[in-house]
C-alpha cells in the first residue's frame, strides 16, 4: 500500500515531532541536574542544589562502579534536601528498575 504525498508529510511531521522530544530528553539519562530541570521547571538552582545534584550524581556512578557510596545531606531548613532526594531516587528507578533504594530522613 502506498501513501500519498499527504500521508507521507504528515507522517513525517509527526517524526520530526518525535525527534525533537526524544533529544528534549535525552541530557536528562545521563545527567541528574537535567533530570531535575525537566521535572521541576520552576526550581530555583541556586549553588546548593548545584553542589548536591553534582553530589548524587558522583554519588550513582560509584554505585554503579562497584563501589559502595555513603552520602549525607545536611542543610537549613527549606533548602530541598527532601525533594533532591525523592528525584535522585525516581531518577535511579528510570535508570535502573531492578536497584533497591532507603530513602532515610531524619
Amino acid at each position: 500500500m502506498e501513501l500519498d504525498q499527504y500521508n507521507k508529510q504528515a507522517l513525517q511531521r509527526l517524526y520530526d515531532q518525535i525527534e525533537a522530544e526524544l533529544n528534549f530528553y535525552r541530557p536528562a539519562r545521563d545527567s541528574f541536574l537535567e533530570y531535575r530541570k525537566i521535572i521541576r521547571p520552576n526550581m530555583k538552582q541556586g549553588w546548593f542544589i548545584q553542589e548536591v545534584t553534582a553530589a548524587l550524581q558522583e554519588f550513582y556512578e560509584d554505585l554503579v562502579g562497584g563501589l559502595r557510596p555513603k552520602l549525607c545531606i545536611e542543610a537549613p531548613p527549606q533548602h530541598g534536601k527532601s525533594w533532591v532526594v525523592v528525584d535522585f531516587v525516581t531518577w535511579i528507578a528510570g535508570k535502573n528498575p531492578d536497584c533497591k533504594t532507603i530513602h532515610l530522613v531524619l
